[in-house]
């Protein structure tokens, strides 16, 4: 047996709220569709059905030992299911990519020059076959260039795939650069990835032209996704960062989407489903409360957090005004800062956004993370603190050495969001609000938001987000 929590903005809604807002719904479907045969009950599965996850909402679904299956919050588009796809070899014509290729009908037509699925990927060899080759059937030369978390993606476009297993074939030029340690991702919208499958020293690819196939870990029951990804997230065989690969096949459940959504859904110039704008203007109004000044719940919307002018080192100078807190230093050394507010418990979201990123020889460039209150303003991720490094996308903890982690960041305007949540003790980031998954676990409180800074010039600034 299953139930359903309703949260909003992260937040459990009491069963009053909930009733709240099932009677919003109903009132703003009625104005909105001018139908008053609404029922006067509408079910949390007709609610999930109808997308009201753009409101903000998600879904947890727990078993009725308490086991959390996990948080999905992008909204699922209405589906068309066309089958299943069941493996019984690797790169078989059971695939849904042989599928969107033509076979087993006719001859293999490779689903990406056909436009039915793109393929996008890092910077490749500039003697690589292009990305679209892994979904292809031949063994070819594609590789990318050597950097860390190099990455393959796969767009279904009109598609969407809930995978059960998923192929991989290795390229055709060495035995070796061969993948050892790699996530398998899925998106619905190309910003929130959920974790599919991680794979540390797997050595099934041991040859050129190897293939291999591996079960996907069930985050959601049927849940689909748009895009996939493959990032590799170590070093490869033969200890280098090419990530090289010749071949994608996913089997499982393929759909498209429907050619028609519920009547208080529109889509926009992106093709984005969204809510009919009175009935999102409707169901905010119902929904919103005041919040008390100084109050600092989720939901309380984004705001500004202050940096603390006595947790900081001397080279940095802190406007008042703008809560920017910018580097005078020279010589790209390390200059700290911690927030003056500690966390402790919940869920917390806070965003570093670096507002000035001159050049500097130091290829880290920003650390952002958590520090413990007694931090000696030594670089973040050293002395019991966690970091998530600019220049190398990596992290560290407690050391001065990069582990891969996500993707790099270090320009003008990137916001790093840190989501610290003390119930399970893990520390996840969004780069720019797309989210690289948990970085750490173990993570305890009182912990202060923090950032290292070596360009003379740096500049960044706090935001809590409740």
């Amino acid at each position: 047996m299953r139930y359903v929590n309703i949260k909003l903005h992260g937040e459990t809604l009491s069963a009053e709220r909930k009733q709240r807002l099932m009677l919003a719904i109903q009132a703003a479907l009625v104005a909105a569709t001018g139908n008053a045969d609404v029922p006067a009950c509408i079910s949390i599965d007709e609610v999930a059905a109808a997308n009201w996850g753009l409101l903000g909402l998600q879904e947890e679904h727990q078993d009725t030992e308490g086991k959390s299956d996990g948080v999905i919050t992008a909204p699922q588009p209405a589906l068309v299911r066309l089958g299943t796809f069941v493996h019984r070899a690797d790169f078989d014509d059971n695939g849904i990519v042989a599928h969107l290729a033509g076979r087993p009908k006719q001859a293999y037509s490779n689903p990406a020059e056909a436009g039915l699925v793109g393929v996008s990927s890092s910077p490749l060899l500039e003697n690589s076959e292009p990305a679209s080759a892994i979904v292809g059937n031949r063994v070819v030369r594609c590789s990318t260039k050597p950097a860390l978390n190099s990455w393959f993606e796969i767009d279904f476009k009109q598609h969407r795939v809930a995978p059960t297993h998923y192929s991989l074939r290795h390229y055709a030029t060495w035995d070796t650069e061969a993948l050892r340690h790699w996530t398998l991702e899925g998106s619905e919208d190309g910003a929130q990835w959920h974790l599919l499958s991680t794979h540390e020293d797997d050595k099934a690819l041991a040859a050129k032209g190897a293939t291999h196939t591996w079960r996907v870990n069930g985050l959601w029951p049927s849940m689909f996704f748009r895009f996939l990804r493959i990032t590799q997230r170590g070093r490869n065989s033969n200890g280098h960062h090419y990530l090289a690969l010749s071949g994608f096949e996913v089997y499982g459940q393929l759909a498209r989407l429907a050619s028609t959504q519920p009547p208080a859904l529109v889509a926009n110039q992106y093709n984005k489903v969204l809510l009919n704008p009175a009935l999102l203007s409707r169901l905010r109004d119902s929904m919103v409360q005041p919040v008390p000044a100084g109050s600092e719940q989720p939901g309380a919307g984004a705001r500004a957090l202050t940096w603390d002018p006595n947790k900081m080192d001397p080279l940095l100078q802190l406007d008042e005004s703008t809560g920017v807190v910018s580097n005078r230093g020279t010589g790209d050394k390390w200059q700290s800062v911690m927030s003056a507010r500690a966390f402790s418990k919940g869920v917390c979201r806070v965003t570093i956004e670096i507002t000035a990123a001159p050049p500097t020889a130091n290829n880290w460039a920003f650390v952002v993370g958590l520090v413990p209150p007694s931090f000696p303003l030594t670089t973040v991720g050293l002395s019991n603190s966690w970091g998530y490094i600019a220049g190398t996308g990596g992290k560290c903890f407690n050391v001065a050495s990069s582990t891969p982690y996500g993707r790099n960041y270090g320009k003008q305007g990137d916001r790093i969001t840190m989501i610290i949540n003390f119930d399970k003790g893990t520390l996840s980031y969004e780069l720019n609000g797309v989210n690289q998954g948990i970085a750490f676990v173990g993570v305890v409180g009182p912990v202060h938001a923090a950032v290292s800074m070596t360009a003379t010039g740096a500049a960044a600034r706090l935001i809590l987000e409740g």
